[in-house]
């Protein structure tokens, strides 16, 4: 190389630095030099936050008339629960009978359970190691899962009683020992599936001149019982008409075993021959329905789910995934408190995505004096995440959790975020500054 383009490159790279410089030099106490904050999306439910929590009993009619279902509901419940892990609950699940005591000995465990070999964490630094899961000789997978009411526990001893109420207060005393399947930190639901009514606590009497065996309400002059401390039913009487305390005691019971339960009732709508295609001749279930009024739930009529001429596993499958529609709707009742995110993350910017909608957003703000706002609460320990009104109105705090979290407010007028609903977060990287030159 010649001497003289030598030393043309040199300049044209030195006029190239000193422009450079110029420019550099030029900004200075002008243009501040920000680190891009990252987007990064938080599914409520999903991996990085606590999924509500929700704990299943079916309870299904073993006096007989429902025998026709019962390879429905062992054919169609792991679909069930399936269904319940794509929509990200945090389950307990399983299936008594309505009339025969037993202990409990499985339960299906979600994905968010650790003893599942798919486990997924509720949140960001999960390991599984807290409150909340199945032992291992109880829990199973929706597919392993085979403790189905069949037709070997039908009960014929009943002579037309079918006291499930009574059943259902002893199993949740004793049934449930050792099994962790209920947790204060989920919602129960109990899934009445039977097409008779429920008897228990009711005084029966002969009335004439028909000659039929009926509750005393129906046999004119009974007087209505006055319940006791000794006898919080029936007050001591066998004659008195006993339907309306003995379900007030049940709801009284159930209220205080379980504080956030929810039942729903799957029970026939009229007298008929054909439900399930048997002969046995259906009741309507109304203490059952009263029951899921009393508790905020859900009544279906089991004889027309799935149209008409449904077979049993049509029925069954129509019933299944109404009451996944139901849990899917429920997730609106449980109420954010915390947002669990990655450790060391420190959020600028909070969108809610109302219902998962992409197209219906709020951009949550920092404002104290907003009716909604947030605030970086950095690490919490053990803190519930979720709370859930009871049928009283009272907040039941549940899903505690630990990491890394921002916290939702209300003033008047605000409602928190909900479980139904997703979040963009926008945020700055682990380690990164903003810094302005001078």
């Amino acid at each position: 190389m010649s001497q003289t383009i030598y030393i043309k490159i040199k300049k044209a790279v030195l006029l190239l630095l000193q422009a450079n410089l110029v420019l550099l030099l030029s900004s200075c106490g002008k243009t501040a030099y920000n680190v891009a904050p990252t987007i990064e999306k938080i599914v409520v439910g999903g991996s990085f936050s606590t999924p509500p929590q929700t704990d299943i009993v079916m309870v299904v009619d073993d006096t007989g008339s429902m025998f026709q279902a019962y390879p429905a509901i062992k054919d169609q419940f792991p679909q069930f629960l399936s269904t319940l892990d794509v929509l990200g609950f945090n389950y307990h699940a399983t299936i008594i009978p309505m009339t025969t005591y037993m202990k409990v000995t499985q339960a299906v465990g979600s994905v968010y359970d650790v003893n599942s070999s798919t486990f997924k964490p509720s949140y960001p630094g999960d390991t599984g190691a807290g409150s909340g899961m199945l032992p291992a000789s109880i829990f199973r997978t929706p597919i392993n899962y085979n403790a189905y009411v069949n037709q070997t526990q039908m009960s014929s001893s009943l002579n037309g009683m079918e006291p499930t109420l009574q059943n259902i207060a002893a199993m949740l005393a004793t049934g449930f020992v050792d099994t962790g399947f209920f947790r204060s930190s989920a919602m129960p639901i109990l899934i009445f599936l039977g097409n008779g009514n429920d008897t228990s606590g009711i005084n029966y009497g002969f009335r004439s001149p028909d000659n039929n065996t009926v509750a005393d309400e129906e046999i004119s002059g009974t007087p209505l019982c006055q319940p006791t401390a000794a006898d919080p039913i029936k007050g001591g009487s066998t004659t008195c008409g006993s339907q309306a305390t003995s379900l007030s005691y049940y709801e009284s019971l159930f209220s205080q075993m379980l504080p956030s339960l929810k039942v729903y009732a799957v029970v026939a709508n009229t007298v008929s021959r054909s439900c399930l295609g048997g002969n046995a001749s259906t009741k309507v279930g109304t203490r059952y329905q009263a029951l899921a009024s009393y508790f905020g739930g859900r009544v279906l009529d089991l004889c027309s789910a799935g149209g008409p001429g449904a077979t049993s596993g049509g029925m069954i499958g129509a019933v299944l995934k109404d009451m996944s529609s139901y849990l899917q709707a429920q997730k609106q009742l449980f109420q954010i408190n915390y947002l669990i995110l990655k450790p060391n993350e420190v959020p600028s910017q909070v969108t809610r995505l109302v219902g998962g909608n992409s197209t219906n957003t709020q951009v949550i703000p920092t404002d104290s004096t907003q009716p909604l706002y947030w605030t970086y609460a950095g690490q919490i320990t053990n803190q519930n995440t979720v709370q859930l009104p009871d049928p009283s109105g009272k907040m039941i705090q549940m899903n505690p959790a630990s990491g890394n979290a921002i916290q939702f407010h209300v003033n008047v007028g605000g409602v928190l975020p909900t479980t139904a609903d997703t979040f963009n977060v926008q945020e700055t990287p682990p380690g990164s500054t903003n810094s302005v030159s001078n």
